[in-house]
């Protein structure tokens, strides 16, 4: 079976390209700088964001369009409202990184009705960079930590809640990565596959996380070296099927200004800023 062509396409032009493709899908001016950057970041550590968004294009649209997400403070439930991760990833990042900042310790929200978890990958790397440990369990029981060294290389780990195995490991990871005080009570699995539990503690960034998450291999668990990821990234570029490629661009050129060939270049490639 022949594999699907695929390109090299640089960070920065899948940056740019996505400022103008979410608008058109709806996404408001001021969500956009935020939205790109976890769409980049996630298609470079998954390699199928852009096809997700591709195959989710009319529900992305019709999200955008719908009800606002709410936050309800006294059960840490963020409804989405049937909005993307890709959405909703920024505003759960800076809400819960507020929350731990204010308290000193771990804080744990629970974000349901999602529409899909597009952009979760770009998201927890932004929180972790930033200064928070996660840890995360969607709806299929995995269970994933996120954190980072000092010089802000940021390195996950994964593995299942029903592996026994796994599960320990991943606690005892994060037990060193943490520490004692940051560890609340861990959270049911969620019949909602489209449901997340996040818990994020205030974290002292520590040079052997890298060595710790190799170590942890042994357990089952998988390791990715993010900052390692993004670097390769950003220097060699990002693999990306020619279907995806060519669909982000097919939705920048929606944004175009129809009325002149001065107003197409000015609205798409040729402007000296997304901003502008």
């Amino acid at each position: 079976m022949n594999q699907p062509a695929t390109v090299s396409a640089a960070m920065s032009e899948i940056v740019r390209v996505s400022w103008w493709s979410l608008r058109a899908l709806g996404c408001p001016v001021g969500a956009i700088e935020a939205m790109a950057r976890v769409l980049a970041y996630s298609q470079a550590l998954d390699g199928h964001t852009l096809a997700a968004v591709r195959e989710h294009e009319r529900a992305l649209v019709a999200a955008f369009s719908g009800h606002q997400p709410s936050f309800d403070a006294s059960t840490g439930v963020i409804n989405a409202a049937g909005r993307s991760m890709l959405d909703m990833g920024p505003r759960v990042v800076d809400l819960i990184a507020g929350m731990a900042k204010r308290k000193g310790g771990a804080v744990r929200v629970g974000v349901t009705h999602l529409a899909d978890l597009i952009g979760l990958t770009g998201a927890a790397t932004i929180a972790a960079k930033r200064g928070l440990g996660l840890v995360i369990i969607d709806g299929k029981h995995t269970w994933r930590v996120y954190a980072a060294t000092r010089d802000g290389d940021v390195t996950s780990l994964s593995g299942q809640l029903g592996d026994a195995s796994v599960s320990d490991a991943l606690i005892a990871s994060w037990r060193e990565i943490a520490g004692e005080k940051f560890l609340p009570t861990l959270p049911a699995a969620n019949a909602d596959q489209n449901s997340l539990d996040v818990i994020a503690f205030p974290f002292v960034a520590d040079d052997g996380i890298g060595a710790r998450a190799d170590n942890a291999k042994e357990s089952g668990i998988t390791c990715q070296h993010i900052g390692y990821a993004l670097k390769r990234a950003y220097s060699h570029g990002v693999d990306v099927q020619k279907a995806d490629l060519g669909f982000l661009y097919q939705l920048e050129t929606r944004t175009w200004a129809p009325s002149s060939e001065r107003s197409r270049m000015q609205a798409g490639f040729q402007a000296p800023s997304p901003a502008a």
